[in-house]
């Protein structure tokens, strides 16, 4: 799938297998690097922050801060 940061940036994710059922985590390194520039990791342990995940097209998703 294809994720789109609030930046603008266009991120190709391959889900986990466990990702619609144990661990809905998007890894990617780009990803990882958007939310250190938006000061959101390090969090408090048990308060992760949120984001929006928004379809916009076909596998096509954009991500923001909530």
């Amino acid at each position: 799938m294809e994720v789109v940061l609030d930046n603008g940036e266009v991120v190709d994710v391959s889900l986990s297998e466990k990702f619609w059922t144990t661990c809905p985590e998007l890894r990617s390194a780009v990803i990882g690097r958007w939310m250190l520039d938006l000061g959101v990791i390090p969090w408090a342990k048990g308060k992760p922050p949120e984001f929006d995940l928004e379809p916009i097209g076909d596998r096509i998703f954009g991500l923001a801060l909530n």
